[in-house]
């Protein structure tokens, strides 16, 4: 489960993903939107994948006035889109997920940055 995610006060429009490592099938991840820059983004994702406390936490993700979601499986796979909507980040992820993987393809954030 993700530890936290959080949105920018600037009402900047850049978004990001952080995903851990797999540990024994779980993963623990952090987002983060409407922040004024990447770098920003980017690090506040990070220290929200980081509180988990698995290891390998990266940015996995990044985007910028769209719409990102992430889809897992019970066996620590995961797959993260961005897409120009909800809707169409969701379908992005969960049919990669659905093509590439046996385990049941769950959306576990979907959120948008603008």
């Amino acid at each position: 489960a993700a530890p936290g995610s959080g949105p920018g006060r600037s009402g900047g429009g850049y978004g990001a993903i952080a995903i851990s490592n797999s540990v024994n099938g779980d993963l623990q991840w952090g987002t983060s939107y409407n922040y004024d820059s990447r770098a920003r983004a980017e690090a506040v994702a990070m220290r929200f994948c980081i509180a988990g406390g698995f290891p390998g936490c990266r940015v996995r993700l990044w985007f910028s006035n769209a719409c990102a979601a992430l889809v897992t499986t019970a066996n620590g796979r995961w797959w993260a889109y961005w897409r120009g909507s909800l809707a169409a980040a969701r379908r992005a992820a969960l049919a990669e997920c659905g093509q590439d993987d046996k385990g049941r393809c769950t959306v576990k954030e979907a959120f948008c940055s603008s």
